[in-house]
């Protein structure tokens, strides 16, 4: 998982990855992100504060913490928010056929 480095998200859109926008302080986020980091065989994941990201967070018009963005060739694919159980995510990745 990479945290807050914008510049370089930006550039590596065109891969999959999952783009997870948190804020300082949400205990939701910090579950999530630990139930995302024990994913097998889960695409690049980037962790970006919705505060200081503020141009990713414009971009895919993010409201609520934590929201979980699916991009595929600098499009997003799918979405969800809040925390979710680990059958929810892995459903989501084959869902939309990641995993």
């Amino acid at each position: 998982m990479k945290e807050d480095n914008h510049q370089v998200i930006i550039e590596e859109l065109e891969e999959i990855c999952l783009l997870i926008f948190t804020i300082k302080g949400c205990q939701t986020c910090q579950i999530l992100k630990s139930n995302i980091s024990q994913l097998k065989n889960s695409p690049k994941v980037y962790i970006l504060d919705k505060n200081t990201g503020k141009i990713l967070a414009k971009k895919y018009c993010i409201i609520t913490v934590p929201t979980v963005v699916l991009i595929k060739n600098k499009e997003e694919i799918d979405r969800f928010y809040g925390n979710k159980s680990m059958s929810y995510i892995e459903s989501f990745l084959k869902q939309n056929e990641i995993i």
